[in-house]
């Protein structure tokens, strides 16, 4: 059920959501780009199986001689 003041998702829009969860786009920063509410993004990503990774879980650059184990 849309809302009537809700804007219909395009397969371009969709594809422009995978594309910026992908790129490691907070939800917060795809949503202006979009120009859509945070929520809606949360929404959709969900519902197409697109995850946002959380900044604190991209992959972290160690020093030389540093291992991930202890």
């Amino acid at each position: 059920m849309n809302r009537l003041n809700s804007k219909v998702w395009s397969d371009h829009d969709l594809k422009k959501l995978r594309d910026y969860a992908e790129d490691g786009a907070s939800p917060y920063r795809t949503a202006a780009a979009l120009n859509r509410t945070v929520a809606g993004v949360r929404s959709m990503a969900q519902r197409h199986g697109i995850r946002f990774v959380p900044t604190k879980m991209k992959s972290i650059s160690r020093p030389a001689g540093m291992s991930s184990g202890a």
